[in-house]
């Protein structure tokens, strides 16, 4: 039983160091530990496996103890998962199917060691009683003894059996299960973290963090050459500076909130980011990048008729990705960003401040 544990021990820290050499890619590690793993593979076979050689095959009862080993190890493990509270662990299925597996296996090995102990006593006893008291009357009760004698020693072993399986069997299920559990809870832990990081926490718009992440799957597509037909829009609230400098920053946020929701008012079906400051950038693609020209209109439309009130002015340019033009996002977010710059400056000759 020692033995087994030391193979199981080294064939772990073989598998070890064959990962990690090729993580590392040092060759000479990685292939020493598929050696390893090889190696105590062999000397398991040579440990389990009755009968394959004479000196590797264990009594029945270091089969019946190596079941109630590996249980026990399905209901330590559970416990280490509850105490796990850093989920070092991860899933860890492969490592129960194999302790499952070897369960199994070694359990049918301990069935037949069973069976032939039993039916080797029973012979022996048999030709004893017949060597000592010849044929006769007697010989008949005694067979019937024998076989009876077999039949609860094979059938109490195959009860022990089927209850340490069922036993390792409900370990392993509920392992699986707070393993679940705790998958779709870091999953939900994850998409929250990950929702609140892709929005602005000011406007409720999306944040930069997510307008990179969409250039990233922009130019992804663009590089595939799978990018559908799409229109960036700068958006830049006019006067911002102004504000927080007269009123403070608490009237600033008012106005960017008030410019967010403008602009989601009017590219209603579009995404609509906070890139910084006072910057909003605008994916326009299906139905608003269609009616692109007229949604430009009606933003420049708003801003003129709101430099007389004092409202909300936004100063916008858009441009149109040009396929075999541009290489990346950034391209078409540059010659937009410049066409706002001459928004800009269109207002500002009306009136409109700039700062």
């Amino acid at each position: 039983m020692t033995t087994i544990g030391a193979t199981l021990i080294y064939g772990l820290v073989s598998a070890s160091a064959m990962r990690l050499g090729k993580e590392r890619r040092d060759h000479r590690e990685r292939w020493l530990g598929v050696a390893g793993v090889i190696i105590m593979i062999g000397f398991g076979i040579y440990l389990l496996v009755p009968n394959l050689y004479d000196a590797g095959s264990m009594a029945r009862e270091s089969y019946f103890f190596f079941i109630v080993w590996a249980v026990l190890g399905f209901i330590y493990f559970h416990r280490l998962l509850k105490a796990d509270g850093a989920h070092r662990f991860g899933k860890s299925i492969v490592v129960w199917i194999a302790l499952f597996t070897m369960v199994l296996f070694v359990s049918l090995v301990f069935l037949v060691q069973s069976f032939l102990t039993a039916m080797g006593t029973g012979m022996t006893n048999i030709a004893l009683f017949f060597a000592e008291n010849g044929v006769g009357d007697a010989s008949t009760a005694a067979v019937a003894g024998e076989i009876q004698r077999a039949r609860l020693s094979t059938g109490g072993a195959v009860t022990v059996v089927v209850f340490l399986i069922a036993l390792s069997l409900t370990m392993l299920i509920r392992n699986f299960r707070m393993i679940s559990e705790r998958a779709r809870f870091n999953e939900a832990r994850l998409g929250a973290v990950q929702e609140l990081a892709s929005r602005d926490s000011l406007t409720g718009v999306k944040s930069r963090h997510a307008y990179t992440e969409k250039e990233k799957e922009l130019d992804s597509a663009i590089a595939g050459g799978t990018a559908a037909e799409f229109a960036i829009a700068v958006c830049d609230l006019n006067g911002l500076k102004f504000i927080n400098d007269a009123l403070g920053h608490k009237a600033g946020d008012e106005r960017l909130k008030q410019a967010s929701r403008v602009i989601c008012r009017i590219f209603s079906h579009s995404p609509v980011y906070r890139n910084g400051g006072d910057e909003f950038v605008v994916y326009l693609s299906g139905s608003d990048f269609e009616e692109r020209a007229d949604l430009m209109d009606s933003l420049h439309e708003l801003s003129v008729a709101n430099i007389a009130t004092g409202d909300v002015v936004i100063s916008a340019g858009l441009s149109e990705f040009e396929p075999g033009k541009d290489a990346r996002l950034r391209s078409v977010f540059e010659r937009a960003d410049a066409l706002m710059y001459k928004e800009k400056q269109l207002l500002k000759s009306m009136g409109a401040a700039t700062r």
